[in-house]
């Protein structure tokens, strides 16, 4: 479980009250096939999700390597599904690329 939780809101977004510790806000304007209704509550997408972790660093590179592991074995992830989409750094794309290489082959 993560110290703390991570939220995505749009570029242009204000807020007048303080923003909890727990939460750590990241500002992008996301597309629609990065979100997915779960629940009630809007969350991106798996692919979307590791690109994040890796461009910021916030994980070992064990536990990087264990997610991109069981989202390629879930088929939550595709290498068609990095390599069409240009919107991600392609530094990162790339990262995610090879991880997914090494796990698998």
């Amino acid at each position: 479980m993560p110290s703390k939780l991570h939220m995505t809101v749009p570029l242009g977004f204000r807020r007048m009250a303080k923003i909890p510790e727990i939460l750590i806000l990241h500002r992008d304007n996301l597309h629609t096939d990065e979100i997915v209704m779960k629940q009630g509550y809007k969350v991106t997408t798996p692919l979307r999700t590791l690109i994040d972790v890796l461009e910021d660093s916030v994980l070992s590179e064990d536990l990087l390597m264990q997610a991109v592991q069981d989202a390629k074995k879930k088929g939550l992830i595709t290498k068609y599904a990095i390599e069409a989409n240009q919107r991600y750094p392609a530094k990162v794309a790339e990262r995610l690329l090879k991880m997914m290489e090494e796990a698998y082959g």
